[in-house]
């Protein structure tokens, strides 16, 4: 009998692994806030470090604002029962190894955003949110937008009907992220925001592996009373509050 044989037979096969027996093996753990999780949700604050994203007339980093709704929103999906990641905490990039994710030869702002979906798929995301506030020429504009990867062939505001058959023939399009977008775009909606959902080509985006894979705009930065609002522990929170509504 040989040295395998007699470990099965001493731990039991079924408690037998890849040549390991099951008291060695550490198992897969969460926090003590999740019991079973709903489902796993990456928060992607948008820019961080060195890139600002946006600056404000009065000097608000996009970046700061990003961060700030995405650490209040990991906390109420928590308590909804999610596995919450973001891909930073901090003032920092994500790809913070240099990899190079595009194999050409340089390192650059297309490597950091392919970071972000790439920490979407290592820890298997069912749903992917990069949070960021938009600029627009126009300072009359407000309100957030939603942005899923498709074809950005015609808007869908109010009750105008997306180009589905445009749409659907773009490479990585999802259908699970448009339907996530869509109820996004719905919950804004029922709170008379001005809101559009969009297919846009977002490297962030693309080919995302999440089920739902879409990016949020908050609020437009150039607009003041968007801005101000935004700036606030009020606004973020309830816009926080809209959001984690559409994580049911």
């Amino acid at each position: 009998m040989n040295n395998l044989v007699k470990k099965l037979l001493g731990f039991g096969i079924g408690s037998f692994i890849g040549g390991l027996p099951l008291a060695e093996i550490t198992p897969l753990s969460y926090p003590d806030y999740v019991v079973c999780p709903k489902a796993t949700v990456v928060l992607d604050p948008g820019h961080g470090g060195k890139d600002k994203g946006h600056v404000a007339k009065d000097g608000t980093y996009e970046s700061d604002l990003n961060l700030s709704v995405v650490l209040k929103l990991k906390n109420v999906l928590q308590d909804k029962g999610y596995w919450v990641l973001s891909t930073r905490e901090n003032d920092s990039c994500v790809n913070t190894d240099s990899i190079d994710f595009n194999n050409d030869g340089k390192i650059n702002h297309e490597d950091e955003l392919m970071a972000r979906a790439d920490f979407s798929k290592e820890n298997k995301a069912d749903y992917f949110l990069s949070i960021h506030c938009n600029s627009n020429d126009d300072s009359s504009l407000s309100g957030p937008q939603v942005f899923f990867y498709g074809l950005a062939s015609k808007k869908h505001e109010n009750n105008d009907k997306l180009d589905y058959e445009k749409i659907h023939n773009c490479k990585y399009f999802s259908q699970s992220s448009l339907d996530f977008a869509s109820e996004l775009g719905d919950v804004f909606k029922k709170n008379n925001l001005n809101t559009v959902v969009w297919g846009g080509d977002f490297t962030v985006l693309y080919g995302n592996p999440a089920e739902k894979s879409v990016l949020w705009e908050v609020e437009q930065m150039t607009n003041k009373e968007g801005l101000e609002f935004v700036k606030t522990e009020e606004g973020q929170n309830y816009y926080v509050k809209m959001v984690a509504d559409a994580f049911e």
